[in-house]
């Protein structure tokens, strides 16, 4: 249902073009934090706890804008970014323009 070709998760764009990563929370790639902090040492581990318990306690808001949701590396790298910060509890939304968005220029 939430998956496509190649069992790849399906892209899904909400109101106001928002990118809806993991089909908004429904797919479930990796929910354990364990999992990320086995990948990086101590010291680094405990600088993103750290920054991601100030931006929860100033209440800081994160928003990504792009002109794509999907093909090249910085949109792989978003969704893996906005999958991260939302495990950790940080408030990220990431929106894309649409082309329907968009006038085309007069003399065309």
């Amino acid at each position: 249902m939430y998956f496509g070709p190649g069992n790849n998760p399906r892209l899904e764009i909400g109101p106001l073009n928002q990118v809806a990563v993991d089909a908004g929370g429904k797919i479930h790639l990796l929910d354990d934090l364990e999992e990320y902090k086995k990948t990086v040492g101590s010291g680094t581990w405990n600088a993103v706890v750290k920054l991601a318990d100030e931006l929860r306690k100033k209440k800081v808001k994160i928003g990504f804008f792009s002109s794509t949701p999907q093909g090249g590396g910085v949109a792989l790298m978003r969704h893996a970014l906005v999958r991260f910060l939302t495990a950790l509890d940080v408030d990220v939304a990431w929106w894309a323009s649409s082309w329907n968005d968009f006038s085309p220029p007069s003399d065309l």
